[in-house]
């Protein structure tokens, strides 16, 4: 699997999920999920290690599932930006921090 086809896997998995709201907006999902998928990119630290394209491409599917619950994080908080909790109509809403969801991903170190 490519990182193009990993991309457009979590996007149909996340549109399947998201359909039976009524403010969903494929456009912002789209670019939800790219931007996870480059914050991934820059927390692993490849070009750092000196990783080729190739060796990315193995290595980004293994975060498939935190690109996914990143994308979904963010989908969730457009324009709630920078909120840590709200409160509607008797309902609170209390929200994790997102770095909690970056846990897995351990950044690589070149060895010299």
């Amino acid at each position: 699997m490519t990182i193009d086809q990993l991309k457009e896997s979590i996007i149909a998995d996340l549109t399947v999920e998201l359909t039976d709201d009524p403010q969903f907006d494929a456009t912002i999902l789209t670019k939800k999920v790219e931007n996870a998928i480059r914050e991934v990119k820059l927390a692993r630290g490849y070009a750092r290690a000196g990783y080729t394209d190739e060796m990315i491409e193995s290595d980004i599917l293994t975060f498939q599932s935190i690109i996914r619950d990143v994308s979904l994080y963010d989908y969730n908080q457009s324009g709630i930006e920078f909120q840590s909790s709200s409160q509607e109509n008797g309902n609170q809403r209390t929200f994790m921090s997102r770095r909690y969801l970056f846990n897995g991903v351990i950044p690589l170190a070149k060895m010299v």
